[in-house]
């Protein structure tokens, strides 16, 4: 049986709400919380690493966050080794959100990896690479190339607030216990999560189900199996106390995250922004689809191949699921007159960096999904830069060859397409955040130190 769901939000993906299912009639053990597990364990992930990375921040607030995931680290893999135990190091889970390979995961997950490895239910094991985060939620999207569509969530839907007493079922990879079960209820909303007097999370549930290091990334399920929220951390004053990110922050990061910016599939050239209950257009590319339809900044978009489209996330969506060169039919709204024009999809550019990296920053990169690369580094959260150029704007910062260029403002760099667009609209003179990261091989470990640059573009 198929469903229409929400996955990413919006009713454009096919969600697999009762993959699996195997109770027969007049099954007495077939609870509901057995049936949700049923649907949902198959789109819950382990994700892992090949080695550690102790992360040394120069920022305070970020240090303090450090610390806190090193102790919940320190607890998960001093654990003995369980059977069952996946990976090296198992760090947490992950549930997907697109049949093509987007999982989100805690951000703490996966910035503690050299490599990213994802093993589904069935034990493939894949590389993955990180779209987007957001430290301040400890959220992030990443992304697997699978050869086969996979199963996905569904989340709450926006209107239905959480019911304080409801059954919760939580499902993850504690101590790399590959998909465990806990259920129990939802104990609180809007809590807060401190460490040492500091807010590190916001506007979070609470659960009494066991929510255990390696738990993290995985989803809290409501009783209908729909995704409330994802599992983010564990109390160390009590037991049975557990936390999880709500779906309603969860599916606003998504609003951001489901755009070319970071998906970089395919292209219409045309940047939207939501304001007063409408879709309108910020920018458009030059020589890009929109463009060739004649489409203009200011114009309200309202539909796509004559479905509604209302948001973001929702164009973002249509993306993801449609093909290159595909025709496509866009209706919109310019001084109170309806236009429909038509033209065909193309994939994503690619915006090399490198020039203007050099021109303007002084730094030479490499390709971080290069072979080379690929094949021999075991750090890849980042672009390498190779060379500085000599009295330019990065070598007067102190800034070296061999370190990691892993933030321009801000955008976690991935991929050089990922600097592309963050430079794209840098002119000279403008100030650009970089985060430079230093990364030594400890042998069983990686020691990572991240630093701050404020520098002026030539």
């Amino acid at each position: 049986m198929w469903k229409t769901g929400r996955c990413l939000g919006g009713q454009v993906f096919f969600c697999m709400v009762a993959w699996g299912v195997c109770c027969a009639d007049g099954v007495s053990r077939c609870s509901p919380v057995v049936e949700v597990v049923q649907r949902v364990a198959p789109a819950v992930v382990n994700i892992g690493t090949e080695k550690l990375i102790k992360l040394e921040y120069a920022e305070p607030e970020r240090r303090k966050r450090g610390e806190m995931i090193d102790k919940v680290l320190k607890n998960l893999l001093e654990t003995s080794t369980p059977p069952g135990y996946r990976l090296k190091h198992s760090l947490g889970s992950g549930v997907i959100i697109n049949k093509e390979g987007y999982i989100l995961t805690n951000y703490h997950v996966v910035e503690r990896a050299t490599r990213i490895h994802v093993t589904l239910m069935d034990d493939t094991m894949y590389d993955a690479i990180m779209v987007a985060g957001d430290e301040a939620s400890d959220l992030a999207l990443i992304k697997i190339e699978p050869d086969r569509a996979l199963p996905t969530v569904v989340f709450v839907p926006d209107a239905e607030a959480p019911l304080l007493g409801e059954t919760v079922v939580v499902i993850g990879n504690p101590y790399g216990l590959a998909h465990t079960v806990s259920a129990g209820v939802l104990s609180a909303a809007n809590r807060e999560a401190r460490y040492e007097g500091e807010v590190i999370y916001n506007d979070i549930l609470q659960t009494d189900a066991a929510v255990n290091p390696g738990s993290s990334g995985g989803p809290l399920l409501n009783i209908d199996g729909q995704v409330m929220g994802i599992s983010v951390a564990v109390s160390e004053e009590g037991q049975n106390i557990g936390f999880a990110a709500p779906a309603r922050r969860v599916m606003q990061l998504l609003d951001a995250w489901c755009s070319p910016r970071f998906i970089q599939k395919n292209w219409l050239g045309l940047e939207l922004q939501e304001r007063n209950d409408a879709l309108w257009t910020t920018h458009i590319y030059s020589n890009s689809p929109a463009a060739m339809m004649g489409i203009k900044v200011n114009d309200q978009i309202h539909t796509i191949n004559d479905e509604p489209l209302s948001s973001v996330r929702q164009y973002g969506e249509w993306l993801m699921q449609g093909s290159n060169n595909a025709p496509v039919r866009i209706g919109f709204l310019r001084d109170e007159e309806v236009i429909e024009r038509q033209g065909h999809v193309q994939a994503a550019p690619r915006m090399d960096p490198r020039p203007v990296a050099e021109k303007q920053l002084g730094l030479a990169l490499a390709d971080p999904l290069s072979l080379p690369y690929r094949t021999s580094a075991y750090y890849l959260k980042g672009i390498p830069i190779v060379a500085v150029v000599p009295g330019g704007v990065a070598d007067r910062e102190g800034i070296r060859a061999e370190q990691w260029l892993s933030r321009i403002n801000d955008m976690d760099l991935q991929t050089l397409e990922d600097a592309g667009f963050a430079l794209y609209r840098v002119a000279p003179g403008d100030t650009v955040t970089l985060v430079i990261v230093d990364v030594r091989d400890m042998g069983g470990y990686a020691v990572a130190h991240s630093d701050v640059h404020e520098v002026t573009a030539e």
